[in-house]
């Protein structure tokens, strides 16, 4: 199939793909059963977005000249069942709307996949030249290094984040339950992984397709199975085992077979509780760890894994030989420290990176020299310097950086460095948070990671009469949606979701159906939905360009507008109640303070001196409600709560404790969260001054009030999960 002239390899709507060569229609990466008919159907109306499609046209598509049925009822019969399969009603339709006497017509935005081709395997590092030859190599290196300069100045002033204007982000797996540890095979086509299971019951090893298809077992013994890595020939799995205070390194033919055993490594000191992993996650005996365990030298001849190499020694690398299980460690770790783990070995087979662990979770990544896959000295080369929570690195394919997962930013996300050391560590702010577990294909176009997410719906409580009633759901999905905000009408709800792999803007209606993807970013995380009071655009936050900025839609979708363009972080929009302005958190003097600009850009005012956040209007647009930090800056913290007049002047406090970045402020008074750990909706009263509590709000301080007061929508959450991102045109 193909859109506009151009060549597509699949078409995203809403939380649907459909591959347009396979013809699989997958739902948030969970295939769907589609007969031949009714696929047919979607893919003419997918080529045509927002065109008419006749019913002549669809006769057409689906039967050859010459061809005798009941065209009408077989149409008509294929169009339900593909309704069926998108949960969509003729009545009130999301995506397929029907045309009296004239044919249907897709309604839902259509984004597009371009096709590809295989990944390709870059050529390895060419021998050494004669001397003739290093002088131009000297040359070209100085221009890398000025190159590479020029652009690491450019990206600490643009906020220290390393943006990939070209890549997207797609679900790889979308299973229950924890999946982790990803290795790719060397051809670049499979990954293997741990996962769980449906049930949650038992970490196995599991292999799956880059795209279409299912993953299939590949370990199935009682014991817990982690840390899968694929051998560079190809022909071999190696993993590790739980057996308590040891743990097992496993070879597993990658055509399917029985597991070898290979070695034993200890995993516990003596004298400790025996273990490898804790029950839920593969931590490395209450250390707090987690991230690839195993690494393989590039010529195949060995494996490294960390370990006890003495009862009285700190947790060490070492190194196993694959044929005959010989274990040695590479160096011993200094005094003071909880140990070395997690080893990555540089793609020329010359260098090993590695976390070096000061507590709880903490450390810094290390380079030691490998000669023979031994350490050419003793000295480990230190790359980061900040002692914070850190995972196994994984090398870019020309061994020049490092990407790995740290919360040093507030959030757990992804960051690279160069290997040198020479720089700082960078955000790649495409990938969103909570992503840690992360590996590099071959070819080094593909990067997967695992990303962590609550599951959680969005639910109302009635509020009317001083109290809470019964919570209804109004939205159901497996992924998360939350940061709701009700129309000025009441009529329909904008909120940020998971549902397509990455955190977009959605819109639905109040009941919670129609819901539909408004951007289509694929990358990063976009939040904060704000709608214009005259419902007509919604002003959202994302950070898919590097920085966090504000945005503007149109409310019926359409292209999103950038705001703000600052290299500081701007967040939470929040309009005026004329709509002539957008106010929004601001970092650029150095801490968060509330700016105003207007929407199509122009005529940026600073309104706070004093440090603020979150920012919204009274009803009568003279005063301009914020909160302010006691003793830190994070719009999530428990704050408290003041006001100022719009047009300026000095500010009062108007409540001690306001939890959370939303509050609704309505003519009499101001519904707020408060309270923990059990978070609770109450309502300051203006005119007594009084405060009531309302509703029971869970572990989220996100409530949203409806204009009649009648209603809080807020989100729910639901199990805990991790599943596999694919990252497509990394670099």
């Amino acid at each position: 199939m193909s859109g506009a002239g151009q060549t597509v390899a699949a078409y995203r709507f809403g939380s649907f793909e459909l591959d347009a060569r396979s013809g699989d229609l997958r739902k948030l990466g969970i295939r769907i059963k589609l007969q031949d008919q009714p696929r047919g159907i979607l893919s003419l109306l997918l080529d045509h977005a927002g065109e008419v499609v006749t019913r002549e046209q669809i006769q057409k598509h689906l039967w050859p000249d010459k061809t005798f049925v009941d065209f009408d009822n077989a149409i008509n019969s294929a169009v339900r069942k593909l309704r069926d399969a998108l949960s969509d009603t003729a009545e009130n339709p999301r995506f397929v709307e029907t045309l009296a006497r004239r044919g249907y017509r897709f309604i839902a935005p259509v984004s597009t996949k371009p096709e590809s081709t295989p990944e390709p395997l870059p050529p390895p590092p060419p021998p050494a030249a004669a001397a003739k030859g290093r002088k131009w190599r000297y040359v070209a290196a100085v221009l890398v290094t000025l190159t590479v300069t020029a652009v690491a100045a450019r990206l600490i002033r643009t906020g220290g984040s390393k943006d990939m204007v070209d890549v997207r982000v797609v679900p790889l797996t979308a299973n229950p339950g924890q999946e982790l540890q990803p290795s790719f095979s060397p051809d670049g086509t499979r990954v293997a992984y741990v996962w769980n299971g449906a049930d949650g019951k038992n970490f196995a090893i599991y292999v799956k397709l880059i795209g279409a298809g299912d993953p299939v077992r590949v370990t199935r013994d009682l014991a817990r199975d982690f840390s899968p890595a694929w051998s560079p020939d190809g022909r071999w799995i190696a993993a590790l085992r739980d057996f308590g205070r040891e743990g097992a390194v496993l070879l597993i033919p990658a055509s399917g077979g029985q597991p070898r055993e290979l070695a034993r490594v200890t995993k516990a000191p003596p004298g400790s509780a025996a273990c490898l992993f804790l029950t839920d996650w593969p931590h490395v005996c209450g250390l707090g760890y987690w991230g690839s365990l195993l690494a393989w030298s590039p010529d195949g001849k060995y494996l490294f894994t960390s370990g006890y190499p003495k009862p009285d020694s700190a947790l060490a690398i070492i190194r196993i030989s694959v044929e005959t299980g010989e274990q040695h460690p590479i160096m011993p770790p200094p005094l003071g420290i909880a140990g070395d783990f997690g080893p990555a070995v540089s793609p020329d087979g010359r260098e090993l990176a590695f976390v070096r662990l000061i507590g709880w979770h903490t450390g810094d990544l290390y380079i030691v020299p490998l000669s023979g896959e031994t350490p050419a000295g003793s000295q480990a080369r230190r790359i980061t310097f900040d002692g914070e929570s850190i995972e196994t690195p994984a090398w870019t394919r020309d061994g020049r950086e490092l990407i790995f997962s740290s919360d040093r930013g507030g959030r757990r996300e992804l960051w690279r460095i160069e290997s040198s050391g020479s720089g700082k560590p960078l955000r790649l702010a495409a990938m969103g948070e909570n992503a840690s577990d992360l590996a590099i294909s071959p070819g080094g176009r593909h990067l997967v990671y695992s990303r962590g997410v609550y599951s959680g719906s969005l639910w109302k409580i009635p509020i009317e009469a001083a109290k809470g009633g019964v919570p209804v759901r109004v939205t159901a999905t497996t992924a998360r949606d939350k940061f709701s905000h009700l129309s000025p009408d009441g009529n329909r709800i904008a909120f940020q979701s998971g549902r397509s792999g990455v955190d977009e803007i959605w819109v639905c209606d109040a009941d919670g159906t129609n819901a539909v993807q408004l951007t289509s970013f694929g990358k990063g995380m976009s939040g904060s939905p704000r709608w214009s009071p005259d419902g007509k655009t919604i002003a959202f936050d994302t950070n898919t360009t590097g920085n966090w900025d504000i945005y503007v839609i149109r409310a019926q979708g359409g292209q999103p507008i950038r705001v703000t363009a600052n290299p500081a972080n701007e967040i939470i929009p929040s309009w005026s109640r004329d709509g002539r302005w957008i106010y929004f958190t601001s970092s650029r003097t150095g801490r968060n303070e509330i700016w105003k600009i207007r929407p199509d850009g122009g005529s940026e005012t600073r309104v706070t001196t004093g440090g603020a956040n979150a920012a919204v209007e009274s009803i009568d647009g003279k005063y301009l409600y914020y909160k302010h930090g006691i003793g830190t800056s994070s719009p999530t913290d428990d704050d408290e709560l003041w006001k100022m007049p719009a047009g300026g002047g000095p500010a009062a406090k108007v409540l001690d404790s306001v939890r959370g970045r939303l509050f609704t402020v309505t003519e009499e008074g101001i519904y707020f969260a408060a309270g923990g750990p059990s978070l609770e909706l109450r309502y300051l009263n203006f005119a007594t001054s009084s405060i009531r509590n309302v509703a029971p709000l869970g572990n989220f301080a996100h409530a949203d009030v409806s204009a009649d007061e009648r209603w809080a929508l807020y989100p729910q959450s639901g199990p805990f999960s991790m599943n596999l991102m694919l990252v497509e045109n990394f670099r």
